[in-house]
C-alpha cells in the first residue's frame, strides 16, 4: 500500500510518498525558493527583437521574460504582426530564470488536472502516447467534442483509469477556473500573477496522486483545499493532527539521508556521490562486497543493484544536469549492453525526463536528467565542500518543526539555546505570528556564540520555574 504524506503546517512544506516503509519520492517547498513554472501572469511587452524573432516581457520578476514568437498563438507569421511594444497578454512560465537568464515564457498557458491540461488557446488535442492506440483515438474524439472557439486540451496517461463523466468534469472544472482567470484583466494591475502552480500539495498530487492509496495531512485547511481542487482524491484524504509520528522517518532523518556522500547498498558495495559545480560525478566500488559467484557474474551483479539505487536517489536528492557514472569495469561486451539496457529502462520510468547517451572511451557512463528545481545539496547545505554541512536556514526550519511536535506535549514553557547566526535567520524565515499562534506553550531563546551545535533544546517544563532560575533568556 502506498501512502502520501503533506505536510503544511510549517514554513518548509514537503510531501511525501511511500510504498509501506520505503520512501518513493519527496519533495520540499520553502518560502523563499519562488518556484515560478506554471505560473500564469497578466505581463507588457516591453522589447522586441526581430533578429531573434522574440520579445522580452515583463511579467513582474527582477528579469524580463524571454518569448519566443512560436509560444505566440495565432496564425503563423513574424512576431512583430503578433504582438507589439506596450501590449498587454498572458504568458505562463515554462522555464524557470537560471543565473543571467530570464524565465522562457509561453502565450499558450495552460491550466493542469491531474488527467487533463486544459488549453483555452491550444486549438487541438493531444493524448498521452503511453495509452493505446485505440483509447487514445476514442479519448481525442471525446475531449475534442468538449472544446470550442479555439480550445485545446492534452489527456494525461492518468486518463485511462477515468470515466468520460470524470474526465468532463475536470475539463469543465480547468474551463471555469480559467474564465474566473480572465474576469481579473480589467481590474489587474500590470504586471501581476494570475494563477499559482504551487509545488505542494497542487504538483506533487497531480504527479503522485493515483498512486497513492491513502493521503494523510497535517493541516485541515490543507485537507480541505485539497478535497474541493481534488474530488476524486476525496476518500483517499485524512487530516492528521499528529502527523510527523505516523511518517515511517522524520524529514530531518530523510534530509540526512539525502545529503550523504555514501550510500552502502544490501551487498555490502558502495556509491559515492560528488556534486561539483559543472556535473555530478557518481563511483560504484565493491567495497566490502564478498560475492560467491566468478569475478565477471560479481561485478554485473554489484553494478545493476547500484544502477536502481542510484537512479533512486538521483530521484530523492533531485539531481539534474549531466550525471558521469563510475561503475566497476566490466570486460565482457555483453554484460556493458545488459547494464546499459537496465539504465535506459530505469530512465524511462523516471517521472522527470532522463536519458543515457552511453559510455566513453574510458568506460563512463554519461547521462543527463531535466532540472527541476533546486537539488538537495543546494536547497538543505550550507557548501558542497567537506565536510558537508546543513545551512542555518535548514537548522531553523528544523527547530520550528520540533517545535510544533511540543504541542502534543505538556508543558508551559519550552527553552532553546541558540547560536545568534542561527537564531537571526531563524527569525528571519519564521513567521513568528503564526507558529506562536499553533503553539500551547511559550518559547524561550537563550543565544550562546560558543554553542557547537546550532541550537540545542534546554529545558522543557514549567513557566514560572525557568523564569526564576533563568534571567538571560529572551522571550518569542
Amino acid at each position: 500500500m502506498k501512502t502520501a504524506y503533506i505536510q503544511t503546517l510549517t514554513s518548509e512544506k514537503a510531501a511525501l510518498l511511500y510504498d509501506e516503509n520505503q520512501l518513493e519520492y519527496i519533495t520540499v517547498e520553502r518560502p523563499q525558493q519562488n518556484n515560478l513554472v506554471g505560473n500564469i501572469y497578466l505581463a507588457r511587452v516591453r522589447n522586441m527583437d526581430k533578429s531573434l524573432q522574440a520579445a522580452f516581457v515583463d511579467y513582474g520578476e527582477k528579469k524580463h521574460g524571454f518569448l519566443p514568437n512560436q509560444e505566440i498563438p495565432g496564425k503563423r507569421g513574424r512576431i512583430e504582426q503578433k504582438v507589439h511594444e506596450g501590449q498587454t497578454l498572458w504568458v505562463q512560465v515554462v522555464k524557470e530564470p537560471y543565473e543571467e537568464k530570464g524565465a522562457r515564457l509561453t502565450a499558450n498557458v495552460t491550466l493542469p488536472g491531474r488527467r487533463i491540461i486544459y488549453m483555452p488557446y491550444g486549438g487541438y488535442v493531444g493524448v498521452s502516447k503511453k495509452i493505446s492506440d485505440r483509447d487514445q483515438s476514442h479519448l481525442r474524439k471525446t475531449v475534442k467534442s468538449w472544446c470550442e472557439d479555439g480550445e485545446g486540451a492534452i489527456v494525461r496517461t492518468s486518463a485511462r483509469s477515468a470515466s468520460n463523466d470524470e474526465l468532463k468534469q475536470e475539463f469543465l472544472h480547468l474551463k471555469l477556473m480559467w474564465k474566473a482567470i480572465e474576469k481579473k484583466r480589467t481590474s489587474t494591475k500590470v504586471p501581476s500573477c494570475v494563477f499559482e502552480n504551487w509545488e505542494i500539495p497542487d504538483r506533487f498530487l497531480r504527479k503522485m496522486g493515483e498512486a497513492a492509496d491513502k493521503i494523510i495531512v497535517d493541516d485541515i485547511n490543507t485537507a480541505q483545499y485539497i478535497k474541493k481542487n481534488f474530488p476524486d482524491l476525496n476518500a483517499r484524504v485524512k487530516w492528521e493532527d499528529r502527523f510527523e509520528q505516523l511518517l515511517p522517518h522524520s524529514i530531518s532523518q530523510i534530509i540526512a539521508q539525502m545529503t550523504r556522500k555514501n550510500i552502502r547498498l544490501s551487498s555490502g558495495a558502495e556509491i559515492i556521490f560528488e556534486k561539483t559545480r559543472a556535473f555530478t560525478i557518481i563511483d560504484v566500488n565493491t567495497a566490502s562486497f564478498a560475492g560467491n559467484m566468478n569475478r565477471d557474474e560479481t561485478i554485473l551483479s554489484v553494478n545493476l543493484e547500484a544502477a536502481e539505487e542510484i537512479m533512486k536517489q538521483l530521484r530523492l536528492r533531485n539531481i539534474s544536469g549531466i550525471i558521469l557514472i563510475d561503475f566497476i569495469d566490466m570486460e565482457k561486451e555483453g554484460h556493458r549492453n545488459h547494464l546499459l539496457k537496465q539504465m535506459k529502462q530505469l530512465c524511462q520510468q523516471d517521472i522527470v525526463f532522463a536519458e543515457v547517451h552511453g559510455f566513453t572511451r574510458l568506460g563512463i557512463l554519461e547521462m543527463s536528467r531535466k532540472r527541476e528545481g533546486l537539488d538537495a545539496y543546494s536547497l538543505f547545505l550550507s557548501n558542497q565542500d567537506e565536510p558537508l554541512t546543513w545551512s542555518f536556514e535548514t537548522y531553523a526550519y528544523q527547530l520550528e518543526r520540533e517545535l510544533i511536535q511540543y504541542r502534543h506535549n505538556d508543558q508551559d514553557a519550552v527553552m532553546i539555546e541558540i547560536h545568534p547566526d542561527c537564531y537571526e535567520v531563524f527569525l528571519n524565515l519564521i513567521d513568528m505570528n503564526r507558529l506562536t499562534g499553533l503553539l500551547n506553550f511559550h518559547v524561550y531563546v537563550q543565544k550562546n556564540d560558543l554553542l557547537e551545535k546550532p541550537y540545542a533544546l534546554k529545558y522543557t517544563g514549567d513557566e514560572l520555574w525557568l523564569k526564576k532560575h533563568y534571567s538571560n533568556v529572551d522571550k518569542l
